[in-house]
């Protein structure tokens, strides 16, 4: 019976060893998982800059074959223009997803700054914790100015859809040509944007990264 008892202290030793041992990760766990979701959404970005363009193309062919066969033209850009709003979406999502990470993780390190007894150690640790947040932080400027250029780039196409749908006539594709080159010019200005988004992700990442070992050299 003893023997019983003793392996069940044991066994709740080793439990309570265990969540310990996660717990004093988390920190480190969500540093690396908001940089992952960092990348990810990079990849997001080149997707989304890339649908893009591909919708400035198909909207000019639309135009250009106004009077011999716009059917299949229109039928890419409807396409591309799927892309293009699937793309936004999951970029917005994602944005989202990498602030409430990064915001989570700077609030528990906080808190554990807050138990730290040493004034010299405290003072480092919460210098480092404020860096960090001001580079979170820093991804948001270029997001807002993002947003504040596709949405409205985002409900021309879609308004321009919706006439065309109705409308491929060559009269009809004529009527609206001008909308066309202003709402493709716009969609082309957002690459800049694009650009600068990933260029914050790209210099902020690295900054909430464990160090790894190199890959082993390929034999």
């Amino acid at each position: 019976m003893n023997t019983v008892i003793h392996l069940a202290r044991a066994a709740c030793v080793v439990l309570a060893l265990s969540l310990c041992a996660c717990k004093s990760g988390d920190s480190h766990s969500r540093a690396d998982s908001t940089a992952s979701s960092m990348d990810q959404m990079g990849g997001v970005v080149t997707k989304a800059r890339a649908s893009a363009e591909a919708v400035g193309t198909s909207l000019k062919a639309v135009v250009e074959t106004a009077d011999s066969d716009p059917a299949p033209a229109f039928a890419q850009f409807k396409r591309d223009l799927a892309t293009m709003k699937s793309s936004r979406d999951d970029l917005y999502a994602r944005d989202s997803s990498v602030q409430s990470q990064g915001r989570a993780y700077l609030a528990e390190w906080e808190k554990s700054n807050a138990t730290i007894t040493d004034p010299e150690l405290k003072e480092t640790a919460e210098a480092r914790r404020l860096k960090l947040q001001e580079a979170l932080a820093s991804i948001e400027e270029p997001m807002v100015a993002l947003r504040a250029g596709l949405d409205p780039v985002m409900a021309s196409l879609e308004d321009l859809q919706k006439v065309l749908a109705a409308d491929l006539t060559p009269a009809g594709i004529d009527a609206v040509a001008s909308k066309a080159k202003s709402a493709r010019g716009k969609a082309s200005d957002l690459e800049d944007l694009f650009d600068d988004v990933d260029s914050a992700l790209k210099k902020v990442a690295p900054q909430f990264k464990t160090a790894k070992p190199p890959p082993p050299e390929a034999k």
